[in-house]
């Protein structure tokens, strides 16, 4: 756990200091909110709107799964991290 927290952190740090290399594709919905890094690279402001929320399914175990076949996953993460952070 303690691993995969640091992996976050540094994924995050990297993606404040030179940005995201993938191209967005206009033709699916987007499933995050656009964010930039904070002037000391510190963390993330994150936009409120201009995102759809991924459709998602209830597993017999009672979990919700989202389907965000299309998105770059680290991305999602972290824009996502603090609506979800009490639910992953």
């Amino acid at each position: 756990m303690i691993i995969r927290y640091i992996e976050f952190l540094l994924l995050s740090l990297t993606l404040c200091l030179w940005g995201d290399a993938v191209t967005p594709n206009p033709d699916r919905p987007k499933y995050h909110p656009d964010c930039m890094c904070t002037k000391d690279h510190t963390g993330q402001i994150c936009k409120t709107a201009g995102f759809d929320i991924p459709p998602s399914y209830q597993a017999v175990t009672a979990e919700y799964i989202q389907d965000i076949s299309g998105e770059v996953e680290e991305q999602f993460y972290l824009s996502t991290q603090a609506m979800y952070r009490l639910h992953r």
